[in-house]
């Protein structure tokens, strides 16, 4: 499931969607944080992205949506889609910034300067991809077509690459693994 940031369920606060995926990707995260239409309606069962399209803001802190103008006039901080997701951290360990709670903290540093990456991330190189990756697919996977390979990579890096697995897991894991090869070029959106 997309994360997005929890401004997005403040007060005089509204999120645009310019898609129908955004708009459901938006309210299934804001469904599995409790809020629903104003009217006690599950969000997902009616988006209201037809009515407005591209315009549509939604409200979730009301649990209402209108188009852009009602948003431009009155007191909300319209925030867009890309404003509105939580960035994920990629770091093995999960940083963004280097507190120099380690000695290697300064190196580390440097060479996400230089590279992009630091070296705590080839650790485990494979829960690495797999966490890159698995946020990625899972808002690619709008319709559902991958809930196997899914399940099978968070499994994959669970308990930060114990490998800890049930032999179904195990399974799991594998048969993921082998799906992910054949599906990668074709993950076009």
């Amino acid at each position: 499931m997309v994360k997005f940031k929890k401004k997005c369920l403040e007060k005089n606060v509204a999120v645009n969607c310019k898609t129908k995926k955004q708009a459901k990707q938006l309210l299934t995260w804001a469904t599995s944080k409790g809020f629903k239409w104003c009217d006690g309606n599950s969000y997902p069962k009616n988006t209201g992205w037809d009515t407005y399209g591209e315009n549509v803001c939604y409200y979730l802190y009301e649990g209402m949506y209108s188009g852009n103008i009602r948003a431009n006039k009155g007191k909300y901080k319209i925030l867009s889609f890309k404003e509105a997701l939580k960035k994920p951290k990629i770091g093995y360990y999960g940083h963004d910034k280097f507190d120099g709670g380690d000695s290697r903290s300064s190196e580390w540093e440097k060479q996400r300067k230089t590279r992009g990456f630091d070296d705590t991330e080839l650790w485990s190189l494979g829960d690495t991809i797999v966490k890159f990756t698995l946020p990625r697919l899972i808002a690619f996977d709008v319709d559902n077509n991958y809930v196997s390979l899914i399940a099978g990579l968070k499994i994959f890096i669970r308990d930060k690459g114990s490998r800890i697995w049930s032999t179904k897991e195990s399974e799991q894991v594998h048969k993921a693994l082998k799906e992910l090869g054949p599906v990668l070029p074709y993950l076009w959106n």
